[in-house]
């Protein structure tokens, strides 16, 4: 993830630094971000209760 949105690298520039495939890039950003969702929904359930 660091390499897609911090050093701004297209897919196919991340996929041939690491030797995958372009898609392989993408299904793994699109995986990250759900674990990443996951645990912010599981972490700040409390803080998103106090808002409603």
């Amino acid at each position: 993830m660091k390499l897609f949105y911090k050093g701004e690298q297209s897919l196919e520039e991340i996929a041939q630094a690491l030797g995958i495939e372009a898609n392989s890039v993408k299904v793994k950003l699109f995986r990250a971000r759900q674990r990443l969702k996951e645990k912010l929904e599981r972490n700040l359930k409390h803080e998103v209760k106090e808002l409603i």
